[in-house]
């Protein structure tokens, strides 16, 4: 199984039923890659920074709205309103396109935009990028400062993508397999194409994405639960 973070770290706290335990079911192979979200607006928003668009949606209390169309661009967002205390409406969409289409056409003030597709929407000139949701800069955008560099200390959320395998799987196969992806993501062909897709390497070990996979589903539970995004 090759999966987003959201099923092993988000998912649990978002809703009542995912039919399968994060830790209890799987094997975890290792980490491939990772990327940030990003505070982004309108290209013809008059916010061309995090405070600026915090002043604007506290200049009009209850009249501005955000979108979200993932896990991670939900949590961002929530993460975001909640400590900036603001008054402004969330819009769920069941995807990512028609929040950028309502995010281009004016009806949406802000969302966070995965870099993914995000950034070529930003060089398209269709939006502007505020800051990252991770805690350091992104190599492939690195003019774009973080959330915390805006104000928000201690805002660090990032996507990052997994390989697992089914429970109690063999060890030495878990561990080849391991090696394995570590090695085809540090060619030079990989590298290109990761810096196309704009994410970066995340080599990993079994061990470490056990590890990471416990505290992320602990992190994502206590901002989840701060902002009171409810299960649904």
């Amino acid at each position: 199984l090759y999966t987003p973070n959201s099923t092993h770290a988000a998912n649990i706290h978002l809703y009542k039923d995912i039919g399968f335990h994060p830790v209890k079911d799987f094997s975890p192979v290792t980490t491939v890659v990772t990327h940030p979200f990003f505070l982004a607006v309108n290209a013809k928003s008059p916010a061309g920074s995090v405070t600026e668009l915090t002043a604007y949606i506290k200049a009009r209390p209850g009249k501005t709205a955000y979108g979200s169309g993932s896990a991670t661009g939900l949590v961002a967002a929530a993460l975001y309103s909640g400590m900036a205390r603001l008054d402004t409406l969330h819009v769920p969409y069941k995807g990512m396109p028609q929040a950028y289409t309502d995010l281009f056409g004016g009806r949406l003030d802000f969302l966070f935009a995965d870099s993914q597709v995000g950034l070529n929407f930003l060089k398209a000139g269709k939006l502007k990028g505020l800051a990252v949701s991770s805690g350091k800069r992104f190599s492939l955008a690195p003019d774009m400062p973080t959330m915390a560099e805006s104000g928000f200390a201690g805002f660090d959320l990032s996507a990052w993508h997994a390989m697992f395998l089914p429970a109690n799987a063999p060890r030495e196969v878990v561990q080849r397999l391991a090696q394995e992806s570590n090695a085809a993501m540090a060619t030079p062909k990989a590298r290109e194409f990761m810096k196309s897709m704009y994410v970066e390497r995340f080599p990993g070990t079994p061990e470490s994405l056990a590890r990471l996979v416990q505290a992320e589903m602990d992190k994502w539970g206590k901002i989840i639960k701060a902002a009171g995004i409810q299960p649904q």
